[in-house]
């Protein structure tokens, strides 16, 4: 989970500088960049020359060069109890670090039904998408995914006006005056009855699942869409 966090972080880096000024330690990870936010760009530029910093450009980044690492500059407004500057956030070289990926898919994507096409053709387009990304990325990163049935717990996509179109599709009884997650615990259990468990999926369902995927209890696992969906007979490959 730690290597899966520290990937994610990586990735979300809004800058990439390549260059490593210092020899990557025996993890493989090197000082790459420091990004700074500071009020005035000219006058901080003048505080790193002085301290010794030597002005250098990758590509259109203009930077100051000090030993073992890069010092970019960018102007902005200071906040909370700092003044002058604070640190934007800091970027890591990392050399052949293992990872995982989980995407999530859909029972959808083996079920199939009408009116909801596009959605149901997008999931089986993940799960194809998660078999090639594990053999193009292997083997130092894991891809796999999951597929939930419906979750209406918690799903933004169940506003009350959505939960009740689909109680009445079902002529599943209700109370106008009844509160909104009351009506969407008839709605998942309606679904749950569908499923060999009975149970109704829970975003924590999903969840534990897919820390399961992305940590070192599934290092032997890539390429596999696993199912969350209490047990659903019509998603059963043929």
């Amino acid at each position: 989970m730690k290597r899966l966090l520290i990937a994610l972080c990586l990735v979300a880096s809004s800058i990439a500088v390549t260059a490593q000024l210092r020899v990557p330690n025996a993890a493989g990870a090197s000082a790459g960049h420091h990004i700074f936010r500071v009020m005035d760009v000219d006058v901080a530029n003048k505080f790193w020359t002085t301290l010794g910093g030597v002005p250098t450009a990758n590509q259109r980044l203009q930077m100051i060069q000090v030993p073992g690492v890069f010092i970019l500059l960018r102007g902005g407004q200071t906040s909370g109890g700092t003044v002058g500057s604070i640190v934007n956030h800091l970027g890591f070289v990392w050399k052949d670090l293992p990872a995982a990926m989980v995407l999530t898919s859909s029972a959808n994507a083996i079920v199939p039904k009408s009116g909801s096409e596009a959605y149901d053709v997008s999931k089986a387009a993940v799960n194809h998408l998660i078999r090639e990304l594990a053999i193009g990325l292997g083997p130092l990163v894991r891809v796999n995914g999951i597929a939930p049935a419906t979750v209406v717990a918690g799903s933004s996509m169940f506003p009350r006006d959505r939960v009740v179109v689909a109680l009445k599709k079902y002529a599943i009884p209700y109370a106008d005056d009844e509160a909104t997650e009351a009506l969407r615990s008839k709605l998942a259990a309606f679904y749950a009855k569908r499923t060999i468990t009975r149970l109704p999926i829970l975003p924590q369902d999903c969840a534990n699942a897919i820390c399961w995927l992305a940590g070192d209890a599934s290092a032997k696992t890539t390429g596999h869409v696993i199912p969350v969906d209490g047990g659903l007979p019509d998603a059963f490959l043929r």
